[in-house]
Protein backbone atom coordinates (compact mmCIF):
# COMPACT_ATOMS: atom_id res chain seq x y z
CA UNK A 1 0.00 0.00 0.00
CA UNK A 2 1.09 2.97 -1.24
CA UNK A 3 1.38 6.30 0.97
CA UNK A 4 -0.33 8.45 -1.87
CA UNK A 5 -3.82 8.94 -2.49
CA UNK A 6 -5.54 9.54 -6.17
CA UNK A 7 -8.17 11.59 -6.64
CA UNK A 8 -9.34 9.45 -9.91
CA UNK A 9 -8.53 6.18 -10.89
CA UNK A 10 -4.68 5.06 -11.13
CA UNK A 11 -3.24 4.14 -14.78
CA UNK A 12 -0.67 1.18 -14.61
CA UNK A 13 1.96 0.36 -17.64
CA UNK A 14 5.01 -1.53 -17.74
CA UNK A 15 8.01 0.31 -18.80
CA UNK A 16 11.42 -1.28 -19.01
CA UNK A 17 10.63 -3.81 -17.07
CA UNK A 18 9.58 -1.42 -14.46
CA UNK A 19 5.95 -1.29 -13.17
CA UNK A 20 4.43 2.49 -13.40
CA UNK A 21 1.96 4.38 -11.87
CA UNK A 22 0.05 7.57 -12.87
CA UNK A 23 -2.24 9.42 -11.41
CA UNK A 24 -3.95 12.89 -10.07
CA UNK A 25 -2.72 14.22 -6.81
CA UNK A 26 -5.40 15.89 -4.36
CA UNK A 27 -3.00 18.41 -3.73
CA UNK A 28 -5.43 22.20 -5.09
CA UNK A 29 -3.55 21.86 -8.03
CA UNK A 30 -4.05 18.04 -9.17
CA UNK A 31 -1.02 17.60 -10.48
CA UNK A 32 -0.20 14.65 -12.43
CA UNK A 33 2.17 12.23 -10.43
CA UNK A 34 4.40 9.14 -11.92
CA UNK A 35 5.94 6.31 -9.34
CA UNK A 36 7.50 2.47 -9.62
CA UNK A 37 6.34 -0.72 -8.25
CA UNK A 38 8.48 -3.14 -7.64
CA UNK A 39 6.64 -6.32 -7.86
CA UNK A 40 9.50 -8.65 -6.46
CA UNK A 41 9.61 -6.80 -2.80
CA UNK A 42 6.21 -5.36 -3.50
CA UNK A 43 7.15 -1.87 -2.73
CA UNK A 44 6.62 1.52 -4.54
CA UNK A 45 9.26 3.76 -5.86
CA UNK A 46 9.54 7.80 -4.89
CA UNK A 47 6.49 9.78 -6.21
CA UNK A 48 7.46 12.11 -9.13
CA UNK A 49 4.80 15.40 -8.90
CA UNK A 50 5.23 16.50 -12.60
CA UNK A 51 4.60 20.03 -13.34
CA UNK A 52 1.66 19.68 -15.22
CA UNK A 53 -1.96 19.57 -13.96
CA UNK A 54 -5.49 18.24 -14.76
CA UNK A 55 -9.12 18.69 -13.51
CA UNK A 56 -10.80 16.94 -9.92
CA UNK A 57 -11.50 13.25 -10.85
CA UNK A 58 -10.02 13.29 -14.14
CA UNK A 59 -6.87 11.04 -13.94
CA UNK A 60 -3.89 10.15 -16.39
CA UNK A 61 -3.45 7.31 -19.44
CA UNK A 62 -0.14 5.88 -19.75
CA UNK A 63 1.42 4.24 -23.36
CA UNK A 64 4.77 2.85 -23.87
CA UNK A 65 5.57 3.73 -27.70
CA UNK A 66 8.95 3.54 -29.72
CA UNK A 67 10.47 2.88 -26.28
CA UNK A 68 9.46 5.72 -24.69
CA UNK A 69 6.60 6.29 -21.68
CA UNK A 70 3.81 8.63 -22.47
CA UNK A 71 1.25 10.59 -20.85
CA UNK A 72 -1.97 11.59 -22.00
CA UNK A 73 -4.41 14.11 -19.83
CA UNK A 74 -7.06 16.35 -19.76
CA UNK A 75 -5.69 19.90 -18.93
CA UNK A 76 -7.19 22.27 -16.48
CA UNK A 77 -8.79 23.86 -19.64
CA UNK A 78 -10.27 20.55 -21.00
CA UNK A 79 -7.73 20.71 -23.85
CA UNK A 80 -6.09 17.01 -24.43
CA UNK A 81 -2.02 16.79 -23.93
CA UNK A 82 0.36 14.25 -24.25
CA UNK A 83 3.42 14.39 -23.35
CA UNK A 84 7.25 11.64 -22.99
CA UNK A 85 8.14 10.93 -19.24
CA UNK A 86 11.73 11.88 -19.62
CA UNK A 87 13.70 9.82 -16.31
CA UNK A 88 16.28 12.84 -16.76
CA UNK A 89 13.86 15.57 -15.42
CA UNK A 90 11.34 13.23 -14.53
CA UNK A 91 9.00 15.99 -12.82
CA UNK A 92 8.52 17.85 -16.46
CA UNK A 93 7.11 15.99 -19.47
CA UNK A 94 8.96 16.23 -22.42
CA UNK A 95 7.64 16.86 -26.34
CA UNK A 96 4.26 18.41 -24.64
CA UNK A 97 1.52 18.96 -27.62
CA UNK A 98 -1.78 20.48 -26.60
CA UNK A 99 -4.26 19.81 -29.08
CA UNK A 100 -6.74 21.36 -30.20
CA UNK A 101 -9.56 18.82 -29.08
CA UNK A 102 -11.33 19.43 -25.96
CA UNK A 103 -12.94 16.52 -23.47
CA UNK A 104 -14.99 16.76 -20.28
CA UNK A 105 -13.65 13.16 -19.47
CA UNK A 106 -10.07 12.01 -19.03
CA UNK A 107 -7.98 10.87 -22.66
CA UNK A 108 -7.17 7.48 -23.14
CA UNK A 109 -3.80 6.39 -25.14
CA UNK A 110 -2.25 3.15 -26.34
CA UNK A 111 0.49 2.17 -28.98
CA UNK A 112 -0.25 -0.11 -31.48
CA UNK A 113 1.19 -1.04 -35.02
CA UNK A 114 3.67 1.55 -35.07
CA UNK A 115 1.27 4.17 -34.10
CA UNK A 116 0.12 5.99 -30.62
CA UNK A 117 -3.64 6.64 -30.55
CA UNK A 118 -5.32 8.67 -28.24
CA UNK A 119 -9.21 8.26 -28.00
CA UNK A 120 -11.65 10.22 -26.56
CA UNK A 121 -15.28 11.18 -25.61
CA UNK A 122 -15.94 14.47 -27.18
CA UNK A 123 -17.80 17.71 -25.53
CA UNK A 124 -20.69 16.33 -27.59
CA UNK A 125 -20.29 12.87 -25.70
CA UNK A 126 -19.25 11.49 -28.95
CA UNK A 127 -16.09 8.97 -29.58
CA UNK A 128 -13.07 10.38 -31.03
CA UNK A 129 -9.97 8.85 -32.32
CA UNK A 130 -6.48 10.66 -33.25
CA UNK A 131 -3.51 8.71 -34.17
CA UNK A 132 0.23 10.01 -34.48
CA UNK A 133 3.34 8.08 -36.11
CA UNK A 134 5.85 10.05 -34.10
CA UNK A 135 4.02 11.68 -31.12
CA UNK A 136 4.25 14.87 -31.93
CA UNK A 137 1.99 15.29 -34.89
CA UNK A 138 -1.76 13.55 -34.81
CA UNK A 139 -3.38 12.98 -37.92
CA UNK A 140 -7.29 13.66 -38.44
CA UNK A 141 -9.70 13.37 -35.99
CA UNK A 142 -11.83 10.19 -36.56
CA UNK A 143 -15.46 11.12 -34.98
CA UNK A 144 -17.62 7.77 -34.40
CA UNK A 145 -21.26 7.84 -34.26
CA UNK A 146 -21.78 6.54 -31.12
CA UNK A 147 -22.30 8.41 -27.73
CA UNK A 148 -20.49 7.85 -24.30
CA UNK A 149 -21.19 8.59 -20.85
CA UNK A 150 -17.59 8.17 -19.43
CA UNK A 151 -13.66 8.09 -20.70
CA UNK A 152 -13.06 5.38 -22.98
CA UNK A 153 -10.28 3.20 -22.79
CA UNK A 154 -8.13 1.72 -25.52
CA UNK A 155 -6.04 -1.52 -25.64
CA UNK A 156 -3.68 -3.29 -28.18
CA UNK A 157 -4.18 -7.61 -28.02
CA UNK A 158 -4.78 -10.23 -30.40
CA UNK A 159 -3.59 -8.25 -33.12
CA UNK A 160 -6.15 -5.28 -32.90
CA UNK A 161 -6.95 -2.01 -31.37
CA UNK A 162 -9.59 -2.60 -29.22
CA UNK A 163 -11.80 0.58 -27.69
CA UNK A 164 -14.34 0.11 -24.70
CA UNK A 165 -16.70 2.93 -23.67
CA UNK A 166 -20.05 3.32 -21.94
CA UNK A 167 -22.81 3.75 -24.75
CA UNK A 168 -25.55 6.26 -23.29
CA UNK A 169 -27.93 5.09 -26.19
CA UNK A 170 -27.82 1.36 -25.67
CA UNK A 171 -28.94 1.77 -21.56
CA UNK A 172 -25.65 2.52 -20.36
CA UNK A 173 -23.95 -0.67 -21.81
CA UNK A 174 -20.20 -1.14 -21.82
CA UNK A 175 -19.36 -1.58 -25.75
CA UNK A 176 -16.16 -3.15 -26.80
CA UNK A 177 -15.17 -2.38 -30.42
Amino acid sequence: VSTQQADAAPALITFNGTLYVGWTGRNSGHNLNLMTYNTANQSFGTAQKLTDTTLLGSGPSLAVFNGNLYVAWRGTDNRLNVGRYNPADPTHLANKVTLREYSPNAPSIAAWNGSLYLSWRGMDGHLNLLSSTDASSFGSKVTYGVVGGTSPSLVAASGYLFVSWDDVRASSSIVVG
